[in-house]
């Protein structure tokens, strides 16, 4: 699917690059070597963020962790994986104006052992402080949580609605 989009562009691309109003054919040497350059890696669908290497797309509507993780999957990918302080960095970017938002980090199947919905290793963590908690008993969705700790992570009951961002792994 992935090589059908990049050619789908790619036909897009050179469409509007080698013809005119008239509809006549102008091959232009210089267009087609940056099109040449261009890689199907740094493609990503419409509406989505390219970041090394990865497409990511915001989801403003408050659902259930499951319910986000299922839209995710809909469209090939998972609630966002953060693998480094840039990445968090990044993803922070398009949530912040939310007070909470998901993020694919989940304990559901061994409490206290976080994993990524997308299998990721978990390599990077910003907790908040004295996160997780596992508060109320039954915390296993992870968060990022801007009043007590704008940029970290919280833990929390996976049935609350938030917005989250989707990651592909291109």
């Amino acid at each position: 699917m992935q090589a059908a989009m990049c050619w789908t562009v790619a036909f897009c691309v050179l469409s509007i690059a080698f013809f005119n109003v008239e509809g006549q054919f102008l091959p232009s040497e210089e267009i087609i070597e940056q099109f040449q350059q261009v890689s199907c890696t740094d493609l990503c669908p419409l509406y989505w963020y390219p970041h090394n290497g990865n497409c990511y797309r915001f989801f403003g509507v408050a659902m259930s962790w499951h319910e986000a993780e299922a839209l995710c999957n809909m469209y090939g990918g998972h609630i966002a994986s953060i693998s480094s302080s840039e990445e968090n960095t990044f993803v922070y970017h398009f949530i912040s104006p939310f007070e909470r938002a998901w993020i694919g980090l989940n304990d559901m199947y061994k409490e206290g052992t976080f994993v990524w919905s997308d299998g990721t290793d978990e390599t990077f963590t910003n907790w908040a402080p004295n996160q997780p908690d596992n508060a109320n008993i039954g915390e296993h969705c992870g968060e990022f949580y801007n009043n007590a700790a704008p940029g970290q992570w919280n833990d929390l009951p996976c049935n609350q609605d938030r917005p989250f961002m989707c990651k592909l792994h291109m």
